[in-house]
């Protein structure tokens, strides 16, 4: 969990996924990180394919409405899942947050 002023968020989750990004495809051979997957024999002796690693992140706002931080956290988590069935490294944030933001 990351605390950060009101309105820079989304500056920091743009610089987070630039940072992971190119950090992570440093991790891998050049053709693997163009094609976006490894493939790796499995101990049965297939081929499998694996993506490369990516960075998902959930952003939960303090709104005025929210009384218990345990709000904030759910709706993070809950923006991370949304987050994850995106394809690429993504930050989603809560936009419901009341007028407040």
């Amino acid at each position: 969990m990351l605390v950060v002023a009101d309105g820079e968020a989304e500056t920091i989750c743009q610089k987070a996924l630039e940072l992971f990004d190119r950090g992570a495809a440093g991790l891998y051979e050049p053709e693997d990180a163009d094609r976006g997957y490894i493939e790796v024999e499995d101990r049965r002796g297939r081929m499998m394919r694996y993506p490369i690693l990516t960075l998902s992140i959930g952003v939960g706002l303090n709104a005025a409405d929210l009384t218990d931080y345990r709000e904030i956290v759910d709706a993070a988590t809950e923006l991370k899942a949304f987050a994850k069935r995106q394809a690429g490294s993504v930050y989603a944030i809560d936009r419901r947050a009341s007028d407040a933001h």
